[in-house]
């Protein structure tokens, strides 16, 4: 994690008396070469429906509404993207500074027809050409038949069922045995991101469907590979692990 801990500093905690009941992340953004402030950078968080933009000064404010750990990603045109998990205090404000670092130029001198795969997700694509107990749904695939709403991917899935609880759109196991801890009458799958296990209110939704490289989808716990039990609290239901493109 060196990249992270070159690229986000945290400066510090101060109490927000404006925003009682919230948490609130404020992000300075500047570029590494020359320290300047960096307008119009966008920064978006899992779990959060909102997207904000840096100010003149290179600053933004975002509030959000689950405290611990929050999924963060800063882009701006012509620096390289920044993915990082900060830990926001209850009730409080996160100060954060963030560094971006510009993007290398690439001359068009060679043409590769090959897609090239980052370390993390040559594992998704091992376990896939291992074709083992799970579903997988590839980059190519989502190209060739966009979705609506990313849980539509999902609805192709014959071993799993895309349903809605209240407000939320989950994805339940035909496999598993029934999860009453976690809805009365539904075995719901739990989510993952890019290896992480998410908490039970994440939505599948509030990860963009072009962000995503592929998807495993294991409807049962003995389909579940090894690498990923030691990290679930309860696998009856099996996993649905979603790999983005920006995975490293």
């Amino acid at each position: 994690m060196y990249w992270v801990r070159a690229c986000v500093m945290i400066l510090g905690m101060t109490l927000a008396a404006g925003h009682l009941g919230a948490q609130v992340v404020r992000l300075r953004i500047t570029d590494a070469a020359s320290d300047a402030p960096l307008p119009n950078a966008t920064i978006t968080a899992i779990g959060e429906r909102m997207q904000w933009r840096s100010d003149s000064t290179g600053r933004v404010v975002v509030a959000v509404r689950r405290p611990g750990a929050n999924i963060f990603t800063i882009r701006r045109l012509g620096f390289d993207e920044i993915t990082t998990t900060l830990e926001v205090p209850e009730r409080d404000t996160l100060n954060v500074h963030v560094i971006m670092h510009a993007a290398a130029r690439t001359l068009d001198t060679v043409t590769v027809n090959a897609v090239p795969v980052v370390a993390r997700l040559s594992d998704f694509e091992r376990r896939r050409q291992q074709k083992g107990g799970g579903t997988f749904i590839t980059r190519a695939e989502i190209e060739n038949n966009p979705p609506i709403q990313t849980a539509d991917l999902l609805r192709r899935v014959s071993s799993v069922d895309v349903r809605q609880k209240g407000m939320q759109t989950v994805v339940v196991s035909r496999r598993g045995p029934v999860s009453v801890l976690v809805t009365p009458d539904m075995c719901v799958m739990p989510l993952g991101r890019d290896g992480l296990i998410l908490g039970p209110n994440y939505n599948l939704n509030d990860i963009p469907a072009n962000e995503i490289y592929g998807i495993e989808v294991y409807p049962g716990p003995a389909d579940i590979p090894v690498e990923f039990r030691n990290s679930l609290p309860n696998g009856n239901c099996g996993l649905i692990m979603v790999w983005t493109r920006s995975s490293r």
